[in-house]
């Protein structure tokens, strides 16, 4: 984000870095971005740590010089601003995406399904982060889905770390105490 426009620009390479071309002066947000080789791409998500976060995805299918805002309904009862949307994963034309619902006691993690290549999301389950309440609860440090129905969630607290894994697309989940912390 250059300072003296208060956007995020897109610049792209096509020989290792030596020279760069700008593809979009303002970005509709900063935030973590993925683009494929067909031109088609994310952005939303921030680190976690953060002061600032994307409250929206956004999409484009030209290599980022458009973009189009992807929303999705939240549960009853949490803010837009809230939230931190993360990138999706897609297995093949299917894909996941981690919404993390901030605020509460626990924190929350709200998946969505999409099966026709993220042009529509629907709400799978919504899971709290760890399996015991406590008022240090830092925001979920990672969110990685490995299949479909494989999906790891990591948060770290002010005591120490827990993962909530879930082999069954969101049915059932077992949260460890003390496993993994950080990025998944």
């Amino acid at each position: 984000v250059p300072p003296a426009t208060g956007c995020a620009i897109l610049v792209a390479t096509a020989d290792g870095g030596a020279t760069w071309d700008m593809v979009n002066e303002c970005l509709p947000d900063a935030g973590e971005i993925r683009l494929d080789a067909d031109g088609t791409g994310w952005l939303g998500g921030t680190s976690f740590s953060a002061t600032e976060h994307v409250d929206s995805l956004h999409r484009t299918d030209d290599g980022g010089q458009s973009w189009t805002e992807i929303r999705v309904a939240l549960p009853d009862g949490h803010d837009p601003v809230a939230a931190i949307y993360g990138l999706p994963s897609f297995f093949g034309d299917r894909g996941l995406r981690a919404v993390t619902l901030l605020g509460g006691p626990i924190e929350r993690v709200a998946i969505y399904s999409t099966a026709d290549d993220g042009t529509t999301w629907d709400l799978v389950t919504v899971v709290d982060t760890a399996g015991r309440p406590s008022p240090e609860r830092r925001v979920a440090a990672g969110v990685a889905f490995a299949s479909h129905s494989t999906w790891w969630i990591a948060v770290v607290t002010q005591t120490g770390a827990e993962t909530t894994v879930t082999v069954d697309g969101g049915t059932t989940s077992q949260t460890y105490v003390d496993g993994p912390s950080g990025t998944v």
